[in-house]
């Protein structure tokens, strides 16, 4: 029943939430007021779970933290503002025992009872590319430097 962020700060302030996976984001770090409603929220939430690439209040409150490549350290594709999807080459390995976001999330579903059967980047964006009209007919092949335009709206 939670449909905005604020909906997810209420729940987490009343110790409503059993468990609250954070993707990326340092609510607790925050500026002003906001942030330190978060710090005080998360403390009340049972499971916190931090994925992400860099350490952070954030991070430093979570029970689990589960660490993901930064973009350079990951292939893939990203949509810019224009709505224009480029292929992307990782520079380097990821450290340690990072990966990049698509497989933290897919091991967390499978954990969680889903089946992600996805054996890589480009299985990843045909999934995107079936199930999201704005992404119909683009071809991950097709990405490279220039990219394609997603359809908008």
């Amino acid at each position: 029943g939670l449909k905005t962020i604020q909906d997810t700060l209420s729940a987490a302030k009343a110790g409503e939430l059993g468990a609250l996976v954070v993707f990326h984001h340092d609510l607790a770090g925050l500026p002003e007021q906001y942030g330190q409603d978060w710090a005080k929220a998360l403390k009340k939430v049972s499971l916190v779970v931090y994925i992400g690439s860099n350490g952070c209040a954030t991070s430093n409150a979570a029970h689990v933290v589960l660490p993901l490549a930064t973009f350079a350290e990951r292939d893939g594709t990203v949509t810019n503002f224009e709505g224009r999807v480029q292929l992307q080459r990782k520079a380097f390995e990821p450290a340690g025992q990072a990966l990049p976001g698509w497989q933290v999330l897919a091991s967390l579903g499978e954990a969680l009872g889903g089946s992600y059967n996805f054996g890589g980047n480009e299985e990843v964006f045909s999934a995107l590319r079936d199930t999201e009209k704005a992404f119909s007919g683009l071809d991950y092949k097709l990405t490279g430097v220039g990219g394609q335009l997603a359809a908008r709206g």
